[in-house]
């Protein structure tokens, strides 16, 4: 079994959390005390942790994603950042867009992720030919 236990609530880690507060109770207990929200990963589940379906009250991914900007993050200078990142990715894909670009964008949202670590690995690991050759174009970082 492969279990990480430094740095636990990075993206490509925080799925050992559904698993570290059985096999090691007391180090998660600590670090719920340390870290302020890590416990809602424990609390949610592996399941409810991310984002797989669409909320029937919105038509798009699109809708659903500024919702949770408006609503969420309440943080000017957070909100700020959000809409920067947001708004390179819808004007350098426009209308090529995807539903996973998306998904990504809101977990990054709902992960308070206003470093915009999620949001930068989505921008690198492009998932379709389109969102590839459109990149090509973009110089520089995207941030």
């Amino acid at each position: 079994m492969k279990l990480r236990v430094s740095n636990v609530h990075h993206e490509t880690a925080v799925h050992d959390l559904f698993r570290m507060q059985e096999i090691e109770p007391e180090t998660y207990e600590k670090l719920v005390r340390r870290i302020a929200g890590i416990d809602m990963a424990g609390k949610m589940g592996k399941a409810d942790y991310f984002v797989t379906e669409l909320p029937f009250m919105f038509l798009t991914w699109r809708e659903y994603r500024d919702y949770l900007l408006e609503h969420l993050i309440e943080k000017p200078e957070w909100k700020k950042a959000f809409n920067h990142w947001f708004t390179r990715f819808d004007t350098t894909l426009g209308d090529k867009m995807e539903e996973s670009i998306y998904k990504g964008q809101i977990n990054a949202i709902l992960c308070n992720d206003f470093e915009g670590v999620k949001l930068g690995n989505l921008w690198r690991a492009p998932t379709t030919h389109h969102a590839r050759e459109e990149r090509k174009g973009a110089k520089g970082t995207w941030i």
